[in-house]
């Protein structure tokens, strides 16, 4: 993963789950000495089988609308 302030690569310093939600949490640092934290969660299948139709919707109308 890339640092988002200064783009330079950087590692996994500390992983924490969580078991209510299934969310997963990690905080980083980059080669640069900068510090961020992700979170992480596992969608059910339904959603996102929905927001991959959705993706595919907007897809389709960008396509309509250049052919217009």
């Amino acid at each position: 993963m890339d640092c988002p302030t200064c783009k330079a690569w950087a590692e996994v310093k500390d992983t924490r789950q969580r078991k209510e939600d299934n969310t997963r949490y990690r905080r980083y640092e980059c080669a640069n000495g900068h510090r961020f934290s992700t979170r992480e969660a596992v969608l059910p299948p339904e959603t996102a089988i929905q927001a991959r139709m959705a993706n595919l919707a907007k897809a389709r109308k960008a396509y309509q609308e250049r052919r217009a």
